[in-house]
């Protein structure tokens, strides 16, 4: 079997017999394997992860086990060399889970850890090193070989994320609320609810919609996920006759039998008093007042009883000199799955019903889910959601920074930063992609995830076509990409 067991690429290889292996952490392995003769080392190479990295060691030195030292040499920047020191104490340490803990233990036995960091941070580069590698004898290996395959790791339940935060932008209610769905079930954490269900959540989620217009919604027959009406097999409580229904309990002060609450009637008659209608008369006194805004939270009421306390607890309107009403709401508790659509399209009236008294255009919807969550009887309608309409299938936006051209003249790469309406916004010249990657994040020009990888691929093409000298236009693949592909 090919030995190194993973990418020979990042490995420097030496004596086959050797008992000495080098590992350099986060040091370019060329720095150290260059200046030392290959006589006296097995192989050189590098180690950045505590888990990943360690665990590809372990792994290769059972499967080449002449192997019996490893000398840790380099800058260890993030702790991968203590977790190699702690391995050969005996101490705890994590590692994958496809490599048996009795594999792992005979590495312990009969692999040293010599532990050099200090004298690499010394710069007592190689006089100390190579003493150390020449003052073993040699033997032979210390069993027979064994291989352990590597597995391709299991999902986890909670991907690693920014915990709190995280902002979806979406042109419509519907394509947002995917989104929504698809973070809160890959992000959110389970735990107990103050109901008898446990709940996904995910801290301080804000959505953004940007073109939802409520005169003229598009119910898109491909996202069905808002149906006309439920069917017998299918009952998320979200139609769009339920979407339509709901607006009352937002855009009229109307109360309802059986319901402790409408938002509508807390905005509209708080105390008897109309917040919709004070925040209208706020701005058409003063179009810059930072003072439109609604509350629902009646400190009296909920301290009496906080059981029946409203979710929605803040509006707020602001306008710009553009002319544009953006509207802002702020939830200490969301339903994700079947609440959030009915909010934020009555929201949307909302804030239409105030531009129009204001004259104005609608701008963004900003709306803030202090505790977005999705309920567990609501698990399995998410996930087969979220099967029916994956990520690739669902509506994208353009970047509201702008586009970005590129271009290239001569060896330089042209960047030419476009508004999203196509106007030229500032102009500047790379020496190559790494170049032109900091321009672009030093000025902040992107702001999707999308937008960015798409950038970073053309800049990579335009470096090589750059070099090769073929001719680089944007999107189109270079005539060696086509050679190569069997398109020319």
């Amino acid at each position: 079997m090919k030995w190194p067991l993973s990418s020979v690429g990042e490995q420097v290889l030496g004596n086959p017999e050797s008992n000495n292996a080098i590992c350099t952490l986060w040091t370019e392995r060329h720095e150290i394997s260059d200046m030392v003769s290959p006589e006296l080392f097995n192989v050189v190479g590098q180690c950045y992860s505590r888990i990943e990295g360690v665990s590809e060691i372990v792994r290769n030195v059972l499967a080449r086990k002449e192997i019996r030292r490893i000398f840790i040499y380099g800058n260890d920047r993030f702790s991968s060399g203590d977790t190699l020191i702690s391995l050969g104490r005996g101490d705890d340490v994590i590692l994958r889970d496809d490599l048996p803990k009795d594999a792992i233990q005979r590495f312990r036995e009969n692999v040293e850890m010599i532990d050099m960091r200090q004298e690499y941070k010394n710069k007592q580069h190689l006089k100390s090193l190579e003493d150390r590698l020449k003052s073993y004898d040699a033997v032979g290996p210390w069993g027979e070989n064994e291989y352990h395959e590597r597995l391709a790791p299991a999902p986890p339940r909670i991907f690693p994320s920014e915990k709190s935060g995280m902002v979806v932008r979406g042109g419509k209610v519907g394509d947002a609320w995917l989104n929504i769905i698809d973070n809160v079930m890959r992000f959110g954490t389970q735990k107990p609810s103050q109901y008898d269900d446990d709940q996904i959540e995910l801290p301080n989620l804000v959505t953004v919609i940007t073109n939802e217009d409520v005169n003229d919604i598009y119910w898109h027959p491909a996202f069905a996920y808002f149906p006309e009406k439920n069917k017998d097999d299918l009952d998320r409580g979200l139609t769009i006759e339920s979407l339509i229904d709901y607006l009352p309990q937002l855009l009229t002060a109307n109360t309802m039998d059986g319901v402790n609450y409408t938002y509508g009637a807390l905005l509209r008659d708080h105390r008897g008093v109309d917040q919709i209608q004070l925040m209208k008369d706020e701005l058409k006194k003063d179009f810059f007042s930072r003072r439109a805004v609604g509350i629902t939270w009646d400190v009296e009421k909920v301290s009496e009883n906080n059981i029946h306390a409203p979710c929605l607890d803040l509006v707020q309107a602001l306008l710009q000199d553009d002319n544009r009403l953006y509207f802002s709401a702020v939830f200490r508790s969301n339903d994700m799955f079947k609440a959030w659509p009915k909010n934020a399209m009555a929201l949307r009236h909302v804030q239409k019903e105030i531009a129009d008294y204001l004259n104005a255009d609608v701008g963004d919807m900003i709306v803030s889910s202090n505790s977005a969550h999705i309920y567990s009887a609501d698990w399995d309608a998410a996930r087969e959601l979220l099967d029916q309409y994956p990520a690739h299938r669902r509506s994208r936006m353009t970047d509201p920074r702008g586009n970005i051209l590129i271009y290239t003249e001569g060896d330089k790469i042209l960047i030419q930063h476009q508004s999203p309406d196509g106007v030229a916004l500032r102009e500047f010249y790379a020496a190559n992609a790494r170049h032109a990657y900091t321009l672009i994040k030093r000025n902040k020009m992107i702001s999707d995830m999308g937008h960015a990888l798409d950038i970073g691929v053309e800049l990579g093409k335009a470096e090589s076509a750059i070099r090769t000298g073929e001719k680089y236009v944007q999107d189109k693949p270079l005539k060696y990409v086509r050679r190569r592909y069997g398109r020319e």
